[in-house]
């Protein structure tokens, strides 16, 4: 490919064989270059394409920041892709810059912003928020500041966000009824999460997410199951006599996420659920 604009020294314009217009970024790669260079894509840490993002953001973002913000959100997607097994879209870079450049702009102004899902991410997205605390250390070092947990939550929302496709709307509905769960079970069972049975939360949450995904975000109206595997309505009948106040819960559950989204729950997915909170009770014990 060949240079046709350099934004910074980290950060240029290029144009493809094929004549379509790419930017790509990597340490050093505007650096001491010329019009009309040939750059090789190996030594390129990341390639923007139009369709995947906007390449005039892009361009006007990289223009206009420093190499620091570049160099440490590219550090912290390189760590969540590899913590996470996961391959972000280009938007994050975009959104998370932008958000860095805000952060540090907030605390050399001494303005506070609370986030008020911090502690819902603290302890509904471990991985995420894991990460996110690791991110807030790279940048404390890079600029030599001091953002605190609150920032790491916000971090770690981007990622979320990323993992279900840049629709920040999903993460608040999802965190909202992770919670809601997790409020229901301490409501009826008098259990919370704790060391015995953190496993099993996760479980569960994990197949909260699934659930949610594969239901309301992927407009499917079957269960999570393949109905023609197995009907799981005796079994639930046999867990329902067995233990009757988790079936009280799951019943709450089921009645709250279909007063919530709109959305029938089925025979298979309350078994599941039914499955996962027993775990869960008998675990606490």
């Amino acid at each position: 490919m060949i240079l046709v604009k350099i934004l910074n020294n980290n950060a240029i314009i290029c144009e493809n064989d094929d004549k379509s217009i790419i930017i790509a970024i990597g340490k050093g790669l505007g650096f001491q270059r010329k019009i009309g260079d040939a750059i090789d894509t190996k030594i390129c840490e990341k390639i923007f394409i139009e369709g995947e993002v906007n390449l005039d953001n892009i361009s006007n973002l990289f223009t206009n920041v420093s190499h620091q913000y570049i160099d440490v959100v590219s550090k912290i997607i390189q760590n969540a892709e590899k913590e996470l097994n996961k391959k972000f879209k280009s938007e994050i870079y975009y959104n998370l810059i932008s958000h860095c450049q805000f952060a540090i702009e907030r605390y050399q102004n001494n303005i506070p912003i609370i986030n008020n899902l911090f502690w819902e991410i603290k302890n509904l997205y471990k991985e995420e928020y894991k990460i996110g605390i690791e991110s807030v250390k790279m940048i404390n070092d890079e600029f030599n500041v001091e953002l605190n947990e609150e920032e790491a939550a916000f971090i770690a929302i981007h990622l979320i966000d990323a993992e279900l496709g840049h629709d920040s709307s999903k993460v608040i509905l999802m965190t909202e009824l992770i919670d809601a769960v997790m409020r229901i079970i301490k409501y009826n069972l008098g259990i919370e999460k704790n060391k015995k049975n953190e496993f099993d939360f996760a479980r569960l949450i994990s197949h909260l997410r699934q659930f949610i995904t594969h239901n309301l975000y992927e407009n499917n109206a079957n269960d999570m199951f393949d109905n023609n595997l197995h009907d799981f309505k005796d079994s639930l009948n046999d867990l329902s006599n067995k233990y009757p106040e988790i079936t009280k819960c799951v019943q709450e559950i089921k009645n709250y996420i279909q007063f919530k989204f709109n959305h029938k729950i089925t025979t298979n997915d309350e078994f599941y659920l039914a499955i996962h909170v027993a775990k869960i009770s008998n675990h606490s014990k």
